[in-house]
């Protein structure tokens, strides 16, 4: 984990999507990091790293075994909570970001392993762990992986241009790519050399290209193209965000990951991780009215892998919270949500009042412990404000 230590302040932490590490929150473009924002707001900023991500010296170990989205929920991010609230001594926030809000909405849920490593749900533990958060935000976090399947005149006249995506449903979503991924030789799909690849070759060929410089980088292009158009709205991004997003912010991902999310999209749900279905699998998108804790959903107008329409209808409206609310981020696509040109002046502020808010005022766990200085980062590094 990163800290940015405010010792007595109200605790945050923050906590990544899929392939990305905590850098996702901290982007090292002046003024796009939530993670100093946050701390210049005067809150305790908290970083964390899912299982086998992140960089030196914040890397996490792989936990002996091949990780499951279902592990982040069940394992990390009570590691997390109770790692800060024992600091502390007080009830943190949590902001997640994608696959980040869905392993948050999986510990709310108060899933678990039983022995034979399949999830169950506990109303006694979901009672205590929405207790012990101050609240949570779930950013571009879709509660199923569905989408409008056809672009017809009534979504065309509805300006519901975003509310499918060709490049998950209709390549992604396949059984064939089940398959790929139960047969290839690896453990973790090169995601960072893959995106570094195609942010070189999509780069305009030198005065010495040749015919096979030439192609590369047209197929780069066009695939960098795709993949832009899938993640964030690509006006609300520059070269420099866009850099930082390859070169630093993205991570390798488990195999067994991967297959998790191509089967949500196959199912059109999120469920646990399945190889054979011994017996029908628990499905997280079902039980999201066990989430009590305040909540901040916060959708991209433009968002092809969390659509605003699928946020609301299927996650908002299902939460059971009594303190609940929709942001939908205008000219916001997915990723940019964390880090977009217009995030530092019309995300960031929005959220910080929202976290604000709901500041528990009297409610400890436990006497506060102040940590010693030497843990914190300098935001200043981050795109922040000087240290106070």
């Amino acid at each position: 984990m990163r800290r940015y230590v405010r010792a007595g302040a109200p605790p945050v932490l923050l906590l990544h999507g899929l392939a990305q590490n905590l850098e996702g929150w901290d982007v090292a473009v002046p003024g796009h990091s939530l993670a100093a924002h946050l701390f210049e707001a005067g809150f305790d900023v908290w970083l964390g790293n899912f299982r086998g991500h992140g960089r030196p010296p914040h890397r996490s170990g792989l936990g002996g075994r091949p990780s499951r989205v279902d592990d982040y929920g069940i394992l990390d991010v009570p590691a997390f909570v109770n790692r800060v609230s024992r600091a502390t001594g007080r009830r943190p926030f949590v902001v997640g970001h994608s696959m980040g809000g869905i392993a948050a909405y999986i510990h709310l849920q108060g899933c678990e392993y039983d022995a034979e490593r399949r999830v169950v749900a506990s109303p006694e533990l979901a009672a205590h762990r929405n207790d012990a958060l101050a609240g949570v935000a779930m950013v571009g976090t879709p509660p199923k992986l569905y989408w409008h399947s056809r672009l017809g005149i009534r979504a065309l006249m509805k300006r519901q241009y975003f509310e499918y995506n060709e490049l998950l449903q209709h390549v992604v979503g396949r059984t064939a790519v089940l398959h790929l991924l139960d047969t290839l030789p690896l453990h973790r799909f090169p995601t960072r050399g893959v995106a570094e690849w195609v942010n070189d070759a999509a780069r305009l060929p030198g005065p010495t290209g040749v015919v096979p410089d030439l192609a590369s980088r047209a197929v780069g292009h066009a695939i960098s193209e795709a993949l832009a158009h899938t993640l964030w709205n690509p006006r609300n991004m520059n070269s420099a965000l866009v850099e930082a997003e390859t070169r630093r912010t993205l991570d390798d991902a488990a195999l067994p990951v991967l297959r998790q999310f191509v089967d949500w999209i196959r199912h059109e749900t999120s469920r646990e991780y399945t190889v054979k279905d011994e017996r029908p699998p628990y499905v997280y998108a079902d039980h999201l009215d066990r989430v009590t804790t305040p909540v901040l959903w916060v959708a991209g107008e433009l968002d092809r892998i969390a659509p605003p329409s699928v946020i609301r209808t299927h996650g908002v409206a299902n939460l059971g919270s009594a303190d609940k609310s929709l942001l939908v981020a205008r000219g916001f696509g997915h990723n940019d949500l964390r880090m977009g040109v217009a995030a530092p002046s019309a995300l960031f502020p929005v959220m910080t009042q929202w976290l604000t808010e709901r500041i528990p005022r009297t409610t400890w766990l436990m006497e506060p412990w102040r940590a010693p200085r030497a843990e914190g980062a300098d935001p200043a590094k981050r795109g922040g404000g000087a240290m106070p």
